[in-house]
């Protein structure tokens, strides 16, 4: 696959400086900011992210270890990752679309003492 140019914010969307972003007009689209690749590597991060949910503390909690652990015992996923977003928001990857599908129905899970509010999107709803 050929590799373009493509704009800084879409290559630091993937985690990638702009000159590795593959591209390929073909196979992709530019969409509301979001690149769409057809590849491997973006097929298993796509399949990683479905399984994945936004969390929001208000205020904010920076305690990402404290979160994991809590997160992990809170939804009995020992394999549960946590990472921090750039916005704030803690990206919560489950193994299974299941799992993050049942953390959902928790009603106003706390970490000391702050709710935490999730989503599937990121768009809190």
């Amino acid at each position: 696959v050929p590799t373009y140019p493509t704009t800084v914010s879409h290559s630091l969307m993937l985690g990638r400086s702009p000159a590795s972003v593959p591209f390929s007009p073909l196979h992709s689209h530019v969409d509301e900011g979001v690149i769409h690749l057809s590849d491997p590597q973006s097929s298993a991060l796509e399949s990683s992210l479905q399984n994945s949910l936004v969390g929001r503390f208000n205020p904010r909690r920076h305690d990402l270890r404290g979160i994991k652990k809590w997160s992990q015992n809170l939804w009995s996923e020992p394999q549960l990752i946590c990472r921090s977003l750039s916005n704030g928001a803690i990206l919560f990857s489950f193994p299974c679309l299941d799992s993050a599908l049942r953390a959902l129905q928790w009603a106003n899970p706390t970490f000391k003492g702050v709710v935490l509010s999730l989503s599937l999107d990121g768009v809190e709803t």
